[in-house]
């Protein structure tokens, strides 16, 4: 298990826009927080889970958190010595040898305007997009340009540390596992 998990992010500006901003359905947020899950290596690839969030504590073990946004991330990079940073596309063809990519994106934002993150919000997968990684670890840049039914735009970035946690092989026995969210 995770546990509780307190993170940081740096506040720079940048000539592109605001940094650590995002934008979905036209409703602007500030992330504060981020994690990974590194899985490790899979199939020709490896697998890291990014959690981003205006939640100031990410918690795996909670019913809730304290937010308007959750961003989750299932990254696939190419080789599997160690996570590789680059461009991820969108790819359920699973033609995918040699390529990074991610094939399930997620966004919970607080529908019932409660300022609290629950089973009871909306949770939405994406149906397209693109995640660029940059920086070394644990200090990366993550920008992302997702599509969500309904034709719905999620767009920003989080550039930040973030708190690196080792859960293990993603897919026991050669099989996708369905992984724990947060809560």
């Amino acid at each position: 298990m995770v546990g509780l998990i307190g993170a940081t992010s740096c506040k720079k500006d940048d000539e592109n826009g605001p940094v650590n901003q995002t934008t979905f359905d036209g409703k602007a947020y500030t992330i504060k927080s981020s994690m990974v899950q590194d899985y490790g290596s899979w199939d020709g690839h490896y697998n890291y889970d990014f959690y981003l969030s205006d939640a100031t504590v990410l918690d795996s073990q909670a019913d809730e958190l304290d937010g308007k946004i959750l961003i989750y991330l299932e990254l696939f990079s190419a080789g599997e010595e160690r996570f590789q940073t680059g461009t991820f596309n969108f790819d359920v063809t699973g033609e995918v040898d040699g390529k990074n990519y991610f094939n399930y994106a997620e966004l919970v934002y607080d529908s019932n305007n409660n300022s609290k993150l629950d089973e009871g919000d909306t949770w939405l997968e994406a149906t397209a997009g693109k995640v660029t990684v940059s920086g070394t670890s644990p200090n990366y840049t993550v920008s992302y340009d997702l599509t969500f039914p309904n034709n719905k735009k999620l767009v920003g970035s989080y550039t930040g540390t973030h708190q690196i946690y080792e859960v293990g092989s993603a897919y026991p026995e050669g099989e996708r596992s369905s992984k724990k969210r947060l809560f």
